[in-house]
């Protein structure tokens, strides 16, 4: 045992299983303080979220939308219609997403398994997978909305889960650490640790972050990407990225097409187990090889709604290689 490890045990510190600080050294808690026992950093918990980064590391772009983001949600207005049927259309389709991968999978030893969903806004879904007895972690940099979900699930009798404050490019979990990474409409967001890096429309700045959750991820684990904002293949007109560019109060939003999501994935070396996303209301499923090869399962052509279950779910766990054998189809589905 090194020897500042011997001495944080000493002095009543409790190493910290699956966390690890940004510098990928162990972690000691004390109260509501944890400690990198290599450079002997301190990183706080403020309201049972750990702020496991260093200042340093953190985008300019993602320290403005904090400012942006908390501004709103201390204000609390309400959004225009437009905006209001926006958010709606978003929450529907997250609910339904998650309903296609997780209401009808089966999940052997869940209650000895890490879970963690990145980007997870209002929390609702990191809970569902708290309450099936996973290690439940959720992730965002903006933690005050997380925060606030958290103490609503806990007060209404769900089981708890842990919370940590970093920025996705920078995950502050141990190698081979999760079995499943989860991520809803937030990919898009990522940004390169280094800031030199960044380019508008350039799928690279999804690297870093693409990296992590492969790092991070068991060789068994299964990494599910939903939910993601994508161009058509001959997009002309990026709206998102030309509203972010002439208005600093936006925030950072960069969708891609597919091809350009498929090159960030061989690039970080990381393939989803499973992508769905929507369009007009019709699904599309995906998969890919080991080697890279893109397999859809379901098209938007086939006019596949996200809520038709019965025909999304044989079109998925036919295909023996998609989800690793630990994630199974549950029995009482029924299949028309």
């Amino acid at each position: 045992m090194a020897i500042r490890e011997l001495w944080a045990q000493l002095c009543g510190w409790e190493a910290v299983s699956v966390l690890q600080s940004p510098s990928r050294g162990k972690v000691y808690r004390k109260a509501d303080v944890l400690r990198c026992a290599a450079t002997g950093n301190k990183y706080h918990i403020v309201n049972g979220t750990a702020r496991l980064y260093d200042e340093t590391d953190v985008s300019p772009f993602l320290a403005r939308d904090y400012h942006l983001f908390k501004a709103a949600f201390d204000i609390a207005e309400e959004p225009s219609p437009e905006y209001a049927q926006a958010i709606k259309a978003y929450e529907m389709a997250k609910k339904l997403n998650t309903e296609f991968l997780f209401s009808h999978l089966h999940y052997d030893g869940a209650p000895g398994r890490n879970v963690l969903e990145i980007g997870v806004g209002n929390a609702r879904l990191i809970s569902r997978f708290a309450d099936l007895g996973f290690n439940a972690f959720a992730l965002d940099y903006f933690a005050f909305e997380m925060d606030r979900a958290y103490e609503a699930h806990v007060a209404a009798g769900g089981r708890s889960f842990e919370r940590v404050a970093a920025p996705m490019s920078r995950l502050p979990f141990k190698d081979s650490s999760l079995d499943i990474v989860y991520m809803h409409a937030a990919l898009h967001h990522s940004l390169p640790n280094d800031p030199r890096e960044f380019r508008w429309s350039d799928p690279t700045n999804m690297k870093d972050s693409l990296k992590e959750i492969r790092r991070v991820l068991r060789p068994d684990g299964a990494f599910f990407l939903l939910g993601e904002g994508v161009y058509p293949d001959a997009i002309v007109d990026r709206y998102w990225e030309a509203a972010c560019q002439k208005n600093d109060r936006v925030v950072y939003e960069s969708w891609y097409t597919l091809s350009e999501y498929e090159a960030a994935f061989e690039q970080a070396g990381i393939f989803p187990t499973l992508w769905v996303d929507q369009e007009n209301h019709r699904a599309r499923v995906i998969h890919w090889l080991p080697d890279g090869q893109r397999c859809q399962t379901v098209h938007f052509e086939d006019g596949v709604t996200l809520d038709e279950y019965h025909r999304l779910l044989p079109a998925v766990v036919w295909e023996a290689s998609v989800l690793p054998p630990w994630i199974k189809e549950r029995p009482t589905l029924t299949l028309g």
